[in-house]
């Protein structure tokens, strides 16, 4: 019977700090509001604080930024609009990638700020846009004739 409660307490524990996470992400804004969705192995949330710690096998998925991120444990703080991933973090939107040992991220401003593990740095692959300088002249794409 103890486990049964243990279980449903757990169970209860995750639902509420998911429905936390993404009722107040849905109150973000300008910030690119939308549902942010928080799954791992053990997550705390504090209802008046609006803060959720989650730990172990952390994955965040935020959709309205095109984010996904994995780590050994997030904190996300409601009213300072930020997560703070730590150990192992991996973060990826749209095609860029960034790896580093502590990372936090700013939702309103949409900003990463990542530290590395100590002695290493911090490791990130961006994809750059095709240039639309007006200074380069213009592919060519097809051979045209002149009309005789």
């Amino acid at each position: 019977m103890a486990l049964w409660a243990i279980s449903a307490l757990m169970a209860a524990s995750v639902l509420m700090s998911q429905a936390i996470a993404a009722q107040t992400a849905s109150r973000a804004g300008a910030g690119g509001g939308g549902q942010l969705k928080i799954t791992s192995d053990i997550q705390e949330a504090d209802t008046k604080s609006g803060v959720v710690i989650a730990r172990g096998n952390v994955r965040i998925e935020y959709p309205a930024r095109k984010v996904v991120a994995t780590a050994e444990k997030a904190t996300y703080l409601r009213d300072e609009k930020k997560i703070i991933l730590s150990g192992n973090v991996r973060v990826v939107q749209d095609e860029n990638r960034m790896n580093a040992e502590v990372m936090t991220y700013f939702i309103d401003k949409g900003l990463f700020d990542a530290q590395p593990p100590s002695g290493k740095q911090v490791e990130a692959i961006y994809t750059v846009p095709p240039s639309e300088d007006p200074q380069e002249p213009p592919q060519k794409t097809s051979e045209s004739k002149p009309q005789q």
